[in-house]
């Protein structure tokens, strides 16, 4: 697993490796490392209407997934709502540490924001700007795959896909619609005047991957992206999903999506069946209720700092990281981690630094065992057994939203 201590054989350390552009992204990349990624996670956020959610999966020795929800006040004066999934690919040696060089990229990016353009050309630079990263850092010892959606605080908004994980329309009671389309060899070959694309198989190279994130022999120019505009978002929500997600059953998957009636219900039910299903892959996702409303475009506070401010939801964490010093009149030395300080308006006194850590440090692990992960690992607990038959899924609507009630929220 790519850890802060990690050293490969040629003596590389991708830690130090990483080819950040500020000390946000340093600070970032060390969050990420330290997060217990093989661990089930699941929370709802409720601030941005979202759920998130990883599952490790049967097969895996370890979770290469990355996942991702966060807003961005950027020094263009714009705040950017983000959520991403990289699914580090398993065939290249370091996949892990693609998607987690990939989100700190992602991040680090908005974060330099600089000048304001639309969101269509905006995601198209950033997802270059990752390929390179991951290249440069890992010199292509580890590539992923990447399902990105960005939303200013305007309301534009854009989403891109690169590999096989996928991108949603989802709204309760109707059926899911994929915006995204897998660059894998067969789809490829689709375009082509290929006669007889079922050669494939034959070759064993159905699903193949046509292109990732961090392939070395190339140049991210040579990366062919299809933008998804803001006008296919509609007024519904957004799923992205690594393909561990509907890989053991991908009809199950779009029946548990049209019947979930919030993100939460929706990833925990997602979970809970690839894991029933074999666990054949790590199984990430994040689901927002509705891409047109307004908690998406601004936060609710804005904070008088004369650097960028970022708020990340992943795995069972929330952090809140800021680079460079704070305006005049704050008067809290705000660190890594440290809640942000009093906005303009807030009459209540500003707590002092060692209660905002306590505070937003890791602050949904207190609740974590309320976190409804039963389901995700008793089929786990059923294979250790050696169960010959598998259980069937079961879907309670009324025990899902009791469940629901005492989720640790944002």
């Amino acid at each position: 697993m790519f850890k802060p201590g990690h050293v490969d054989e040629d003596g590389h350390h991708p830690m130090t490796e990483f080819r950040g552009t500020s000390d946000l992204a340093y600070q970032f990349l060390t969050e990420l490392l330290a997060t217990p990624w093989d661990t089930p996670s699941l929370r709802a956020v409720d601030g941005l209407g979202a759920a998130i959610g990883t599952h490790l999966g049967q097969r895996r020795t370890r979770n290469e997934d990355r996942s991702l929800l966060a807003q961005v006040n950027c020094p263009n004066g714009q705040i950017y709502t983000v959520a991403a999934v990289c699914d580090g690919v398993g065939g290249s040696e370091m996949g892990d540490a693609a998607a987690t060089t990939a989100l700190v990229a992602l991040v680090d990016q908005i974060a330099q924001l600089k000048r304001r353009l639309p969101a269509r050309d905006l995601i198209v630079r950033l997802v270059r700007r990752m390929d390179d990263v991951i290249r440069e850092s890992l010199s292509g010892r580890g590539t992923t795959t990447a399902s990105i959606w960005i939303c200013s605080d305007d309301g534009d908004a854009a989403a891109v896909n690169v590999g096989d994980s996928r991108i949603f329309s989802w709204s309760a009671g109707r059926d899911l619609i994929q915006l995204s389309t897998d660059d894998t060899l067969e789809n490829e070959l689709k375009g082509l005047d290929i006669k007889d694309p079922t050669v494939l198989n034959v070759r064993g190279l159905k699903g193949s991957l046509s292109q990732a994130l961090g392939q070395a022999g190339r140049t991210s120019a040579d990366l062919h992206l299809n933008v998804i505009p803001k006008e296919r978002f509609g007024d519904a929500g957004l799923v992205l999903a690594s393909d561990g997600i509907w890989k053991g059953s991908e009809g199950g998957f779009t029946a548990i999506a049209k019947h979930a009636s919030s993100p939460l219900e929706l990833v925990r039910r997602a979970l809970t069946l690839a894991a029933w299903c074999g666990g054949l892959d790590n199984a990430s996702i994040v689901a927002l209720k509705d891409v047109s409303d307004r908690r998406l475009f601004v936060q609710q506070r804005k904070y008088l700092y004369s650097a960028p401010v970022v708020t990340a939801w992943y795995g069972d964490t929330k952090v809140i990281l800021r680079e460079g010093g704070l305006t005049a009149g704050e008067h809290v030395n705000l660190g890594v981690n440290a809640a942000p300080a009093r906005p303009l308006g807030d009459e209540e006194p500003s707590p002092g630094p060692k209660e905002q850590k306590k505070k937003v440090r890791r602050k949904s692990r207190k609740s974590d065992n309320k976190n409804p992960q039963l389901d995700l690992t008793e089929p786990e607990a059923q294979l250790h057994r050696h169960t010959p038959a598998r259980p069937k899924v079961e879907i309670s609507t009324g025990n899902d939203s009791k469940k629901e009630d005492s989720t640790n929220e944002d």
